[in-house]
């Protein structure tokens, strides 16, 4: 893809995803009584995975049929958590997506697809971890900012893990590492959104009528993620400068100021 200039690309995407929005139109039409079983829709999410990995590792694909493959296999994720959610409650369904999207990121060769499903991975492990009675106001210990700060700390396990390899990276590392890339990228956003307003913004930001930074707002939980904001800036400072020479610059070290501030 890399290789093709940018227009192609994007047409072909476009393409792609409108040739499929018709095409899931008739399955559904088609097949309406047996999606409306669980375990017809779990049957049929089961093969709409195994169509979209064979489709995006085939050895001659071409550029439309590779982007076709990525709405069949967020379809046929969908369609296997709707299989699932007779059986399982919400907190598991979501763990069990959330770990299956982490194991599909592993079987397709294209590095965006796998960044594409790191990223839906801590969404779904993070409504997984949050318990439910901390959603109906009980606030507990475990709330999703303690839980967002635990999948970060597995994508810096995952990157400690990629540096114990040897040299000769074997493939599971590039695919943990683009993964990784998806995984950490979704982690901040959703911990953006948690940390609630900035000085731009009036309002705290909500989700679902719930402020993002209820539950933390004692005063000695704010003082402590203060100082733990500006250790982690200082210590993120100091290890780009130590790892790459070329940030040892006076306008890098006024970024650095401002980060901390």
């Amino acid at each position: 893809m890399n290789q093709r200039p940018w227009p192609v690309v994007l047409l072909s995407a476009l393409g792609a995803w409108l040739a499929a929005i018709p095409f899931f139109a008739v399955a559904v039409l088609l097949l309406e009584p047996m999606l409306r079983e669980r375990d017809g829709a779990l049957i049929m999410g089961l093969l709409m995975l195994g169509g979209a990995i064979a489709l995006l590792r085939a050895n001659h694909r071409s550029l439309f049929i590779e982007n076709l493959g990525v709405p069949t296999l967020l379809a046929g994720l969908a369609l296997f958590g709707w299989g699932l959610s007779e059986p399982l409650s919400g907190r598991h369904l979501c763990g069990v997506l959330g770990l299956l999207s982490v194991a599909l990121a592993f079987t397709v060769p294209q590095s965006w697809v796998r960044a594409l499903l790191g990223a839906i991975a801590p969404q779904f492990l993070l409504m997984a971890l949050s318990p439910e009675a901390w959603w109906r106001g009980d606030r507990s210990w475990l709330s999703p900012w303690v839980s967002l700060h635990g999948l970060a700390a597995l994508w810096l396990g995952s990157v400690a893990l990629r540096l114990k390899w040897p040299a000769t990276t074997p493939p599971s590392s590039h695919a943990l590492e683009q993964t990784g890339n998806g995984w950490i990228a979704s982690t901040l956003f959703a911990l953006a959104w948690w940390s609630g307003s900035t000085f731009l913004l009036s309002e705290p930001m909500k989700l679902n009528g719930v402020h993002a930074a209820h539950g933390i707002n004692a005063a000695w939980t704010l003082k402590g993620i203060d100082l733990g904001s500006l250790t982690a800036a200082l210590l993120a400072s100091l290890v780009l400068a130590w790892r790459w020479p070329s940030w040892r610059q006076p306008w890098c070290a006024g970024l650095a100021f401002v980060a901390c501030a």
